[in-house]
């Protein structure tokens, strides 16, 4: 809209008039979601959850361009958790997701691990591998992201934490023609709890 507030709006609007173009950019969602854990011995446990949704479209009005029905997107998840696997309270995750709906399909491959060190020092690291088909031109995408995360105990509520990963990527347009991407990150900060 041109205007940046109800009241520019309401010099070429009624009040109902706008109380319909909020209806009209407002679309319902629909959504299911399962999800199951279960032990599986002392040191795993398997969970699964998978959630359905849509999101209704909305009409075109007052200068603004309709938005389609989402169709329905589906997401499932399975994880394998291990807890002490090396040492003591330790965490490791090894998670499959899927997701379909729109224009694209998406498998991913996660590992997620939590490793103490010591009392205070804490080590993360975590690894996912995506791969996604989108319908529009047989396109296909591959991602892979590395990070590594450490988390300090500087003192009994205060934490000290630095992560640092990457994304490395390939897109493949359907034509042929491949685009390759990179990028890095670095976070530090810290956490005081009162």
């Amino acid at each position: 809209q041109y205007a940046s507030d109800i009241q520019g709006l309401l010099l070429s609007y009624t009040e109902g008039q706008i109380r319909q173009l909020a209806l009209d950019r407002s679309g319902g969602m629909q959504s299911v979601a399962v999800g199951v854990a279960r032990p599986l011995s002392e040191r795993f446990q398997i969970s699964a959850d998978i959630t359905a949704s849509q999101y209704d479209g909305t009409p075109a009005s007052g200068g603004v361009s309709e938005t389609p029905d989402s169709g329905t997107l589906t997401y499932a998840w399975l994880s394998l958790i291990g807890t002490s696997l090396i040492r003591e309270g330790d965490i490791s995750i090894l998670g499959l997701r899927y997701s379909e709906g729109g224009s694209s399909e998406s498998t991913a491959v996660f590992l997620d691990t939590r490793y103490p060190l010591t009392q205070n020092l804490r080590l993360n690291p975590k690894l996912l591998v995506s791969h996604r088909e989108i319908s529009a031109g047989e396109a296909t995408e591959l991602l892979v992201r590395p990070g590594l995360r450490v988390l300090y105990h500087m003192a009994r509520h205060v934490q000290f934490e630095i992560e640092a990963g990457g994304e490395f990527g390939s897109h493949d347009n359907g034509g042929g023609a491949t685009n390759d991407s990179s990028g890095y990150y670095l976070y530090m900060g810290y956490s005081a709890d009162f």
